[in-house]
């Protein structure tokens, strides 16, 4: 792995980790929740509002899962020094646009550095 970005590779496999338990977090508390139904009204907006908050609160979680992915795929790219320009910059956008997290923007500029320097 020496041809690659071996700390870029880390940071984002990390950020991407990070974000993949953030999303399941996300989809269990929307399932639950939808399984439950209301509860008290402690906010009427937020109870005139539920079905909205729960279909919200599913894409969003849905999001962070498929760029999590994503992220997670551009951290082995960044593993061949062919592709390591190309997974740091789509761990960068990805990890500032998505669930990656910060942790998996910073593996992308550091991939992307990496392979500026080779």
């Amino acid at each position: 792995m020496s041809e690659g970005s071996r700390a870029g590779f880390v940071f984002a496999l990390i950020g991407s980790i990070i974000g993949l338990l953030i999303s399941l977090i996300l989809l269990i508390f929307a399932w639950i929740t939808k399984s439950i139904g209301p509860g008290p009204k402690l906010y009427e907006a937020m109870t005139s509002s539920y079905k909205t908050n729960l279909i919200f609160l599913s894409i969003f979680g849905a999001w962070y899962l498929i760029t999590s992915i994503l992220v997670i795929i551009a951290a082995f790219w960044m593993r061949s020094a062919e592709k390591c320009r190309k997974g740091g910059i789509i761990a960068l956008i990805f990890g500032l646009f998505g669930g990656g997290t910060i942790v998996g923007a910073i593996g992308g500029i550091l991939g992307i550095i990496e392979s500026g320097n080779k």
